[in-house]
């Protein structure tokens, strides 16, 4: 049985704006389509073009090889329904939902004897007890107690601002790596 102390290393978390810049930019990453630069470094910066293409990459290991498990929760869900104005905020709602589902379907089929309970009763109490407060989003404090409690090796996030600052302490509490998706894809593409 897997307990909170030992994480699933291919086990990804994939924060919000991942998955938000995942259906913004889903032809280009799947389809292994070219990115318009500027465009998207007028949007989300030069950083952020990096990292969709370190995503791609990512994606097209999984995709491949099935050797990744992303993982999303109902809190995703909920800050996803909360930037919900029209109808491509509905789209995007929708993927997130797909992904959610997607997760759950194999957790059903591929780990059906893995444990969450334990895991979920810590990062709640952990929540609870105000272990993640040095977080300044409320949000990404429930992110990243899900991402403990699905057992992540992983918690991707183009969140330069609120959660990367801090990668080094919620890797120290939770023992999962905070990790851009480019310095994900820069592993990732070293060892396959």
């Amino acid at each position: 049985m897997v307990s909170y102390l030992a994480p699933v290393r291919n086990r990804v978390f994939l924060d919000t704006n991942i998955v938000w810049n995942w259906h913004t930019y889903g032809e280009e990453i799947s389809d292994n389509l070219d990115f318009n630069a500027q465009e998207v470094t007028a949007k989300i910066g030069k950083k952020g073009l990096k990292d969709l293409e370190g995503f791609r990459g990512i994606n097209e290991i999984a995709s491949r090889y099935g050797s990744i498990d992303f993982v999303t929760s109902l809190n995703t869900i909920e800050e996803l329904n909360r930037r919900t104005h029209n109808q491509k905020g509905i789209e995007r709602l929708d993927w997130g939902k797909e992904l959610l589902t997607w997760w759950i379907e194999q957790v059903t089929i591929n780990y059906p004897d893995e444990d969450f309970s334990d895991s979920s009763k810590r990062a709640q109490t952990w929540l609870d007890y105000g272990v993640f407060d040095f977080l300044p989003d409320s949000g990404d404090r429930l992110l990243i107690a899900s991402a403990m409690a699905a057992h992540c090796g992983i918690f991707l996030t183009m969140d330069y601002k609120t959660i990367l600052p801090h990668w080094h302490r919620i890797g120290e509490l939770t023992r999962m790596r905070v990790l851009r998706p480019a310095e994900f894809w820069d592993y990732v593409s070293r060892h396959i």
